[in-house]
């Protein structure tokens, strides 16, 4: 609930405490839901190795990856950069909403199992948010959010 705060130009121009506190606890937080993400990857899938393997497993690790260059920009104070990387972590971290309506889709149009969608669904959700995230970047890259 914090991290879209963190992109709020406002929030940030008025209290730039509130937002480096805030930050700080995106990024435990984010912390943990990465590291759970990939041990669930391994113990729960339902849609086999196609999303175990594949999409979860690679997805959090870049989603890990993603909140590591953040931090290491913040700590080294390239802004832009920072906030790239916090919009790629957050783009990735969404993605897991919008698999739910794909997989909802796949129920509705689709003759196929579970097992047999459910890796798929994964890898069209987070790809689609990738492709968004870096769309973003690109767009509006050197403003100031």
């Amino acid at each position: 609930m914090l991290t879209p705060l963190q992109f709020s130009k406002k929030i940030r121009a008025k209290n730039i405490r509130f937002h480096r506190f805030s930050g700080w606890l995106v990024a435990a937080s984010a912390l943990i839901i990465g590291i759970t993400a990939l041990v669930m990857s391994f113990k729960m899938a339902i849609g086999g190795a196609v999303e175990t393997a594949a999409a979860t497993f690679t997805f959090a690790l870049f989603f890990l990856f993603a909140l590591c260059k953040a931090l290491y920009y913040i700590r080294n104070k390239k802004i832009l950069l920072h906030r790239e990387w916090m919009i790629r972590m957050f783009a990735i971290g969404l993605a897991i909403a919008t698999v739910r309506p794909i997989v909802g889709l796949f129920f509705g149009f689709s003759s196929l199992s579970p097992h047999q969608f459910f890796g798929i669904a994964f890898w069209i959700g987070f790809t689609l948010h990738a492709i968004l995230a870096e769309v973003y970047i690109r767009r509006y890259r050197y403003q100031p959010l």
